[in-house]
């Protein structure tokens, strides 16, 4: 485990409330765990904003060779990947929950949580990234892959936060696309791997 993993763990670790389940879900079976990286986030000390953005650009630097764009998904990953989109001089795009200007389709996402419509903005044919906070199930970043491959953008890569089940390797079965994570969760707290 580098340095920066190492960190990133330990922040998340001491952070008060870091972790929640979400009372709301319709299933007891399902625990969902909210982290202060994603979408519901309401404390991101700098020296974690900094951790997380070294670690995701190493990763994108190391495993993809010279991305044109990146597709983000709203609300979770808009932040890191305006920060990575700054960083690497790359242009964005956002893939958002209500209707925006230069929406090309959309596609109803179910998981074990909600039933949402997803709204994909036009883009050029480039070499894509996608950069997400977290992964729980899957579906949303599997119905982006989808709906570009099926007009013929292939996204090259998928780089995420935190991976929160297994589901994933799904997508690299289906897709042959590569995930890279900084996090994998282990139980309540996540481990750091790859």
């Amino acid at each position: 485990m580098n340095e920066n993993k190492k960190q990133i763990l330990e922040y998340i670790k001491n952070i008060d409330k870091i972790i929640l389940d979400n009372p709301s879900s319709p299933s007891d079976k399902y625990l969902f765990h909210l982290f202060p990286f994603g979408e519901r986030g309401t404390q991101l000390p700098f020296e974690l904003i900094n951790l997380i953005k070294e670690e995701l650009k190493s990763n994108i630097l190391n495993f993809c060779d010279s991305p044109s764009q990146i597709i983000t998904l709203e609300p979770g990953g808009n932040q890191w990947a305006l920060l990575m989109a700054n960083e690497l001089r790359l242009d964005l795009y956002i893939a958002r929950y209500n209707k925006k200007f230069n929406i090309s389709a959309s596609a109803e996402i179910k998981n074990k949580y909600s039933i949402k419509n997803m709204y994909f903005p036009t883009m050029p044919n480039k070499k894509t990234i996608l950069i997400d906070d977290v992964i729980s199930s899957g579906k949303t970043v599997e119905a982006t892959i989808k709906y570009y491959k099926s007009i013929n953008i292939n996204i090259s890569a998928v780089f995420v936060i935190s991976i929160k089940s297994l589901e994933y390797k799904k997508l690299l079965d289906i897709y042959n696309i590569p995930i890279y994570f900084i996090l994998l969760e282990d139980g309540m707290f996540p481990i750091a791997q790859r």
